[in-house]
């Protein structure tokens, strides 16, 4: 029973919380803008009343500097002078000008991204099919040294073989020579014929 009331309870918070939730109407699809604004004094200190607002990012013409905090007196684009404080000025530009040279380089560094992307998959594609040659060209080599190996196996018999060819030769004229030599000693010789006169 304690089981069940929890399930009911849970249950009927989440549903009431939802019901709140659509009664506010939010939807979310807009951001709050970030136009912040710098005040603008009669003297260099934050004790000195306030003249004005500056929107930031908005240019203006620096005459002095003084105080710790620093504080610039400056010439605002509508022609009042007044100070500031230094922390708030800058000399390299707002960021609101900065941002569509800032889009410009992002969208230039993107596309050179996409070309580096591009040739480093055309150097991927190149190098596998480099590699599946050397591996061919390697395969052909060692097929090659084994067919070089044989034939040079060949050879080296070859010339065993004649070597002992020649010897053999040789030994038989050899041996013939030798019986040759014996059997011309055996012959019987021819008498000379005496022709003189007795």
């Amino acid at each position: 029973m304690l089981r069940f009331l929890c399930v009911f309870m849970t249950i009927t918070l989440s549903v009431s919380v939802a019901a709140q939730s659509d009664d506010t109407g939010f939807q979310p699809n807009a951001n709050i803008t970030d136009n912040l604004t710098v005040y603008m004094h009669t003297g260099s200190s934050r004790n000195y009343r306030i003249v004005g607002t500056i929107l930031a990012g908005a240019p203006v013409s620096v005459i002095d500097r003084t105080g710790d905090p620093e504080f610039v007196q400056i010439i605002d684009t509508q022609g009042r002078t007044g100070w500031v404080e230094g922390q708030y000025l800058s000399s390299e530009g707002s960021i609101r000008e900065q941002l569509p040279n800032l889009r410009e380089q992002v969208a230039s560094l993107n596309q050179q991204l996409s070309e580096l992307r591009e040739q480093h998959q055309l150097a991927r594609s190149q190098g596998k099919a480099l590699d599946q040659k050397n591996k061919r060209v390697t395969a052909e080599l060692k097929e090659s040294q084994t067919i070089a190996a044989r034939l040079q196996t060949e050879v080296d018999n070859a010339d065993n073989s004649a070597m002992i060819e020649w010897f053999t030769r040789g030994g038989i004229l050899a041996v013939i020579c030798i019986l040759l030599g014996i059997l011309l000693t055996y012959l019987p010789k021819k008498r000379r014929r005496s022709d003189q006169w007795m």
